[in-house]
């Protein structure tokens, strides 16, 4: 498999595996699940093009300004929205497409994804056409993600600012990170994303380490401690969470990301 293949596994399998207290899985007799698979199918497919940009900025046919990550993502997130009906999850979307995409240009310059995570954010993300930040507010309005639209507006960043100065992808993710952490693909929140990473590298399998990687967000970043509980406790652990509204969009696209991660650099097998 190459790269964006490995990330689309992972991504698909992390989706699917029981049983992730407050977040879609298999175990849960509800349409979130299929709606929820049918989005991490969405971004798995366009992530073989982001890892392709990557290619191509490696190669030096493209640069940050002309690959069009902002446009990608939001063709993605609008793609989710069409297929399901439901609101997406706009930092899997940025976050997944951003990490295939740094993904395609470490593969091209032999360089170790994780170790080069923030010199390439760093590289790309701030040197991005203000159309790409521009389309993805736009994506966020018509996807009735208002928090998010709200957010970035309170930091005086609209339509109109975007493009009279410059505002770049880093920027915007910079901002929303707290609300959605998938947007934690930039040079002040990568390393969340190494540290998803390296827990769901102890893992014996692809199915554990999802569980790895979604615990230890939700210890982190929730103050959710699940401990080491058997598979009746995370159901039951499930069961309050969604009781009380648990938002789980904010912490499921970082948890993919850094198992994603992990299982482009080392060897877990899928089962």
């Amino acid at each position: 498999m190459n790269p964006s293949e490995k990330l689309g596994l992972a991504l698909l399998t992390f989706i699917s595996s029981p049983a992730k207290p407050g977040a879609p899985h298999r175990l849960l007799a509800s349409r979130d699940f299929e709606s929820a698979l049918t989005e991490a199918y969405v971004v798995a497919v366009n992530m073989r093009e982001a890892y392709k940009l990557g290619v191509q900025l490696a190669q030096g046919s493209r640069d940050a300004k002309s690959i069009g990550l902002g446009r990608l993502i939001s063709a993605s997130i609008m793609q989710a929205f069409d297929y399901t009906g439901n609101q997406p999850t706009p930092g899997l979307h940025a976050g997944m497409l951003t990490l295939a995409l740094l993904a395609g240009v470490s593969e091209k310059e032999s360089r170790r994804p994780s170790s080069s995570l923030g010199v390439l954010a760093r590289r790309i993300l701030y040197h991005t056409s203000p159309s790409d930040a521009a389309a993805l507010l736009d994506a966020l309005e018509a996807t009735g993600s208002g928090i998010y639209v709200e957010m970035l507006e309170r930091e005086n960043i609209r339509r109109t600012t975007i493009l009279a100065y410059g505002t770049t992808l880093g920027e915007v993710f910079e901002v929303l990170q707290d609300l959605d952490l998938g947007f934690s693909a930039n040079i002040k929140g990568y390393t969340r994303i190494l540290h998803v990473s390296k827990e769901a590298s102890k893992a014996k399998n692809l199915v554990s380490a999802s569980l790895l990687a979604y615990l230890h967000v939700l210890r982190e970043y929730a103050g959710v401690d699940a401990g080491e509980p058997s598979v009746k406790e995370l159901l039951k652990l499930d069961s309050k969470l969604r009781r009380e509204g648990f938002n789980w969009r904010r912490y499921v696209p970082l948890a993919a990301m850094g198992l994603s991660l992990a299982y482009l650099e080392t060897p877990i097998p899928t089962t």
